[in-house]
């Protein structure tokens, strides 16, 4: 319960659909952006934090990332990476 209430004082978003709702418009023009993508998507996990950054903003991201944490302490590559997916997704489905 207390982990609820931490999160619903957060003014931050970590859900994907509300992350992506919140993307300035022209986000996927950045150059930037476009690299660490594609570096993502060709397997380099530390392309990660960048995305991470970029879509949700610093303070964003350090919200995700414990929103990620596992019971062993751990932010699985495999979550961090299925988060910016479905970020990416809301947005296009937004802007479809």
């Amino acid at each position: 319960m207390a982990k609820k209430e931490k999160a619903k004082g957060c003014p931050v978003p970590t859900d994907p659909a509300e992350v992506a709702a919140a993307l300035p418009e022209g986000w996927r023009d950045d150059l930037e952006l476009f690299e660490q993508i594609c570096a993502m998507d060709a397997g380099d996990p530390s392309a990660l934090p960048p995305v991470m950054g970029k879509l949700a903003g610093e303070e964003g991201a350090r919200a995700v990332r414990e929103s990620l944490r596992d019971g062993r302490g751990v932010i699985p590559i495999s979550a961090a990476r299925l988060w910016v997916l479905r970020v990416i997704e809301a947005a296009n489905a937004k802007n479809s």
